[in-house]
């Protein structure tokens, strides 16, 4: 043949896709104590081990323990990894340990700017909890409120307690209205209660007529390794053997007070002095005038009236009951008589993006009554209506509207007497900007409202 075909056969393989790999922590949950003084966090290489890869672990604005203070990172931050290898790295995070008696606090933990053609996998964002090692040193603080002697005593007795701990040295002064103080000392493992005795003052009068000379205040201040409790303040009440015949006068012990925002309830006190004849009352309106606590937010307003019979000059208390839900607390148990009367708030932990964003906020409630097979879904409007829900996220009716909402963000939720059952209880909230629902999810808070007696 005059021609002939030549077929030339190429010895290159075709290119083979690349393989860069997922990153990912190698668990989505860990804990340490601080004592431990470092923690190791495992991130991995997964499917694939192509070319050179690098991701930044940073910590989230969820977290509550706090960079450089309770925490900071190790040196390999970036973590890399050269072409070939898929081995797990390790992050070293540094743990303070403070001599502070605190809660355990967490850190949220991201992986960002994965770089060289790496994506991220799951999980791609881990909680490590740090446990705090530190015994409580207790808290310290009068026995309690108030206390009573007669104009002619010559001293009176008031108990300070040290209660919760025991751990080191601790002391902490008192003071009274009279003038006169003095600083008790405990010694590590000393929990004994400390007697206070006051000499009643010459001044006072046996009679009693002059109303507001026959009260002492007494508070307990500048308290060293230990934190002074509630009962911060207290009241003697110095009585005449005679009182005149008069229905007395009812004050404030006070001017001002103040209180933790997580107690389970506040106590005020109202003195009746200079008289105790015949039955008195008075009625009671807890609200601001003034001030920047905002009502319905901060603290619920309050009603009612305070009764004493004749020859009663015990000290009223206004007492306020608040039972508080926290969002980051969703395992707590919680009971409450079925006959009394409740202020239930809760706080929602906003996601850091949508912090500064407007939302309308929602409780919805899955509630079982005693003797019945299945719960009930219910929700609470905007005027404390408990409303039935039908499970339909599109049916939901917010309870506070159009809030701007911050990184925990509190909300009101019920006022008013609960029927005896269990309950869950969840929180969501709604962007208005793209309507997007963020739930809690499965994290309810269980509560127990028990039968009442």
């Amino acid at each position: 043949p005059q021609q002939a075909q030549l077929t030339i056969i190429d010895n290159e393989q075709p290119p083979q896709p690349q393989h860069y790999g997922k990153l990912q922590f190698s668990a989505a949950t860990q804990s340490a104590n601080e004592a431990d003084g470092t923690v190791t966090i495992q991130v991995t290489r997964l499917d694939g081990s192509d070319g050179d890869i690098s991701v930044e672990v940073i910590a989230t604005a969820a977290s509550t323990a706090t960079l450089h203070s309770d925490f900071s990172f190790g040196t390999g931050n970036p973590l890399r990894w050269p072409d070939g290898e898929s081995d797990a790295k390790p992050l070293i995070l540094k743990l303070n340990d403070d001599a502070e008696l605190e809660s355990a606090e967490t850190i949220i933990l991201r992986l960002v700017n994965a770089t060289g053609g790496a994506s991220l996998g799951e999980p791609n964002q881990a909680e490590l909890t740090i446990m705090d090692n530190d015994k409580p040193a207790g808290t310290l603080q009068f026995e309690r409120f108030d206390y009573y002697a007669k104009s002619t005593d010559a001293s009176a007795t008031l108990i300070v307690t040290r209660e919760g701990g025991d751990e080191g040295k601790v002391s902490v002064w008192w003071g009274a209205s009279t003038g006169d103080r003095e600083q008790f000392d405990w010694n590590h493992g000393d929990n004994q209660a400390k007697k206070l005795t006051l000499p009643i003052p010459n001044n006072v009068p046996n009679n009693a007529s002059s109303v507001g000379t026959n009260i002492i205040i007494l508070s307990l201040y500048d308290a060293k390794w230990a934190k002074v409790g509630q009962l911060s303040q207290a009241v003697l009440v110095i009585e005449s053997p005679i009182m005149p015949k008069v229905p007395g006068t009812l004050q404030f012990p006070f001017a001002a007070e103040s209180f933790n925002e997580e107690s389970d309830e506040v106590l005020i006190p109202v003195l009746r002095l200079g008289g105790s004849q015949g039955e008195v009352s008075v009625d009671y309106t807890i609200s601001t005038l003034e001030g920047t606590a905002t009502e319905d937010m901060d603290f619920f307003s309050e009603t009612g009236t305070l009764t004493w019979a004749d020859g009663d000059t015990n000290i009223g208390l206004m007492e306020i009951p608040i039972l508080t839900f926290k969002g980051q607390s969703f395992q707590a148990n919680v009971w409450m008589p079925a006959s009394e009367p409740v202020k239930i708030r809760g706080e929602i932990q906003v996601a850091p993006e949508h912090v500064g964003k407007e939302a309308d906020i929602f409780m919805v409630a899955a509630y079982q009554p005693p003797d019945y097979e299945h719960e009930l879904l219910l929700m609470v409007d905007t005027e404390c209506k408990i409303l039935s829900w039908d499970g339909n996220l599109d049916t939901l009716v917010p309870v506070n509207l159009k809030v701007n909402l911050i990184a925990k963000h509190p909300i009101n939720i019920y006022k008013g007497s609960l029927d005896a059952g269990e309950l869950r209880i969840f929180f969501a909230y709604r962007l208005l900007e793209n309507g997007l629902i963020v739930f809690n999810g499965e994290q309810a808070i269980d509560g127990s409202i028990q039968p009442s007696q």
